[in-house]
């Protein structure tokens, strides 16, 4: 049995969370709704010893999309921009899963 898939993201979704997200996208699986994803998919930090004896950890590698293109910084774009506003979060609504719900076909 095929279901649908819909993904919703948004700035929080970071390393798997955007790699996912942008295969989802390139295969078309389904849309993603949402906002951009954070576009943190660097992986693991490295730790540099500085002089004084303390520790800066920067990753050593960063993520790449489906087609090569740049994900750290940026983040995988949404195909359908569904940002959420105070009054949704005050209100209890979510737009975004009304948007994924309509797209799906199962609108309430």
């Amino acid at each position: 049995m095929k279901l649908p898939l819909a993904v919703l993201t948004d700035g929080l979704c970071a390393s798997a969370c955007d790699h996912f997200t942008g295969a989802v996208k390139h295969h078309k699986l389904g849309p993603v709704i949402g906002t951009r994803t954070s576009g943190m998919v660097s992986g693991a930090a490295y730790p540099y010893v500085l002089d004084d004896g303390s520790t800066l950890r920067l990753p050593t590698h960063y993520g790449l999309g489906p087609n090569r293109e740049i994900v750290n910084g940026i983040g995988v774009p949404p195909d359908h921009v569904v940002p959420r506003t105070a009054a949704d979060l005050s209100t209890g609504r979510d737009p975004t899963m009304t948007k994924a719900l309509a797209l799906v076909g199962r609108a309430s």
